[in-house]
């Protein structure tokens, strides 16, 4: 709430006002599922925002503009919300995924994700680092243009030959390490002499580039589309969102052998 609403008044009339207003959108999500009307979660909360008399125009639309970006779901996942909520009243939770730029940031059709390709599954294997990649056998990428595919293709092969790496896509974002291999380190005789976390670096450095994206937005959407526009609005939020809350997080090793 600190980093999206202006207005300090707002921020504590919105703390004040949290714990009704969590009742009455879960009130309203329970009602949906009964009647299997599938209402998205950013129109529960933003009508139930909208309703407040206690906070300004200006910060309810600024609190409605970061849920508005943010795939919430509640309807198509029954193991988090549906099934627990019936069994325990309150207990039900949001289901929030970003798992590639083909999502569409909407959250209420997850299980539509499988059929874009943004979410696939692949068997297990045994190796020690793990790196998704849209250039190598079975990646790919649907539904951008030509311009952005250049681009794309432009910064991995710039990132090759700076680094002087053999892989291919340097710029993808998934990477997955085994536990092994930090095991292995401490059989190694390295020692940590130094951990520095940096999520609220990331998260600052996201929300200034948000921010960036936001003045120059309609530049953005006439070199490439609305749709461009959207998914990276979503994509910076997401991301912003996840270092300032610990979902995600990012941290440097400094290993010295003993």
């Amino acid at each position: 709430m600190n980093n999206y609403v202006t207005s300090v008044t707002d921020r504590l009339a919105f703390g004040a006002e949290v714990v009704a207003l969590e009742a009455r959108a879960r009130a309203r999500m329970n009602e949906s599922v009964k009647a299997k009307s599938n209402v998205p979660f950013k129109e529960i909360i933003g009508a139930e925002v909208n309703a407040l008399a206690t906070v300004s125009d200006q910060g309810k639309a600024e609190f409605n503009r970061i849920i508005g970006k943010l795939p919430l779901a509640y309807s198509n996942v029954p193991a988090i919300f549906r099934s627990l909520e019936a069994k325990t009243p309150g207990a039900g939770g949001l289901f929030s995924i970003f798992v590639s730029d083909l999502c569409k940031g909407c959250g209420e059709c997850v299980q539509v994700c499988g059929d874009h390709d943004a979410l696939r599954m692949v068997r297990e294997g045994r190796a020690d680092l793990a790196l998704g990649s849209r250039y190598t056998p079975g990646g790919a990428v649907a539904d951008w243009g030509l311009t952005r595919r250049l681009v794309s293709r432009g910064g991995c092969l710039y990132a090759q030959a700076v680094l002087t790496s053999p892989v291919r896509d340097l710029t993808g974002g998934f990477k997955c390490f085994r536990a092994e291999v930090l095991e292995a380190i401490e059989r190694s005789s390295l020692i940590v002499t130094d951990v520095e976390i940096l999520r609220l670096h990331y998260a600052m450095t996201l929300r200034a580039w948000r921010e960036r994206f936001e003045t120059r937005r309609q530049d953005a959407a006439t070199l490439y589309d609305e749709r461009f526009c959207r998914m990276w609005e979503f994509y910076l939020a997401y991301a912003e969102t996840g270092f300032r809350s610990g979902i995600l997080d990012v941290a440097r090793l400094t290993f010295t052998r003993e």
